[in-house]
């Protein structure tokens, strides 16, 4: 059996398709969502035959963003599915209804440079991981019911953060003044 090439998949998004059902569980339709991406890149035609006839593997599947927001999803943050797709760069999951903790396993998503958790119900605390991802430059949290002390030290590449509408407590950090957006 021949092994064709990876395909890489640069967005996953949703919008004005019927993919999703309403309030329908985060993780399942992330599962949904690759599994119609990954079977629209690796439909059986006769492209997929080699010469000899034999049939060539399905391709591996690459997704680099993940744009789920306003999709009125409910749930949990389902962080090992998240974080097996090792290319992502973008998720945004804003504008849902997606309740629970944000997960400490997002920092295993090296390459993520924007996370947009904003206008959920997530709650309980901010991981201290998320300031410390090397590639990430926007950081969205606002408009959740997530409280405790503001990070004591935040990342230098980071360029956008916004924190409002929590309930957190303690002093701004000083190297806050870098960023362009609160």
């Amino acid at each position: 059996m021949n092994q064709s090439p990876e395909v890489e998949v640069e967005n996953v998004d949703t919008t004005s398709n019927t993919v999703l059902d309403n309030n329908a569980d985060l993780g399942s339709d992330l599962l949904l969502s690759l599994e119609v991406s990954t079977h629209i890149n690796s439909v059986p035609t006769s492209q997929n035959a080699s010469p000899a006839g034999e049939i060539i593997e399905t391709p591996s599947l690459t997704v680099t963003q993940l744009n789920l927001g306003e999709k009125n999803i409910t749930g949990k943050i389902p962080s090992t599915i998240i974080c097996q797709l090792k290319n992502l760069t973008f998720i945004d999951l804003s504008n849902n209804n997606i309740s629970g903790t944000i997960p400490v396993g997002l920092k295993d998503c090296s390459m993520l440079q924007h996370l947009d958790l904003s206008n959920n119900s997530l709650s309980d605390r901010i991981p201290g991981e998320l300031f410390g991802m090397k590639q990430l430059l926007s950081l969205y949290l606002n408009g959740n019911m997530l409280s405790g002390e503001m990070p004591k030290q935040i990342s230098s590449q980071l360029e956008n953060l916004d924190l409002s509408e929590n309930h957190l407590y303690g002093s701004i950090p000083e190297d806050i003044g870098n960023f362009k957006i609160f």
